[in-house]
């Protein structure tokens, strides 16, 4: 089960992105959810220094998702590969099933809050509610019950927070790359030697945001060739 962390000031990865398309009230697809990409970065950006990296860690997951549909949605052509595909249908059933199971919780927290429920037979009604444990149960028993249901619960229920290690923040990278393209363009292949994926994920994101800001161009001279990155004059 992925962590997903609510509280007045910001939303979980899904909460928030499942936020963004119920406002715009959008079904959810791929086509919606590249539509809403641009206001999830800039959710990002306002997280990126008001929660911890192993937060942010996991917004930056599903944006590097987001921007890999979006990029589907701007050039069709471009070929994924299988386990990209998994990834964005996976995206999708969580984003789905986060919906029904929060529809579920509203309806739930609704119909208890009107009125305590109970359930009993007609003619049992009127009288004083009374627990009737089974024949053989003793009362040393409960401590033993209750705690094999709640480890049972806890397998199905504990939410486990995925941390990952050696993050680098889109500022950092944005620095680095006008660092290096101050006298000449450079290749983007250049600007990710002996990076990781996740890396190359926040570079792309920093590039997004520096031509976003008119701050560097790029150009490419025919499909699939080398892409260059400038300063704009």
């Amino acid at each position: 089960m992925t962590f997903e962390l609510k509280s007045e000031q910001y939303c979980g990865p899904l909460d928030k992105l499942l936020e963004l398309i119920e406002e715009k009230k959008l079904e959810i697809t791929q086509i919606s959810l590249a539509q809403v990409t641009s206001d999830f970065l800039k959710y990002i950006e306002s997280l990126s220094e008001s929660v911890d990296k192993e937060i942010l860690a996991d917004f930056l997951v599903i944006a590097s998702r987001l921007v890999l549909i979006k990029s589907r949605a701007l050039f069709p052509f471009l070929a994924l590969e299988e386990e990209e595909k998994a990834e964005i249908a996976d995206l999708e059933l969580r984003l789905k099933i986060h919906q029904e199971l929060k529809a579920a919780k509203e309806n739930i927290y609704r119909l208890w809050s009107e009125e305590p429920q109970m359930m009993n037979r007609e003619f049992l009604k009127s009288l004083r509610t009374i627990f009737y444990p089974p024949k053989k149960f003793k009362i040393e028993d409960f401590p033993r019950v209750a705690g094999k249901l709640t480890g049972e619960l806890e397998k199905i229920l504990l939410p486990q927070m995925s941390i990952i290690n050696n993050i680098v923040s889109v500022e950092t990278k944005m620095r680095e790359i006008l660092k290096k393209i101050t006298k000449k363009a450079v290749n983007f292949s250049a600007l990710q030697i002996e990076q990781s994926k996740s890396e190359i994920i926040v570079l792309f994101l920093a590039i997004l945001y520096l031509i976003k800001k008119q701050i560097i161009e790029v150009r490419q001279e025919s499909h699939f060739s080398e892409i260059k990155i400038a300063k704009k004059n």
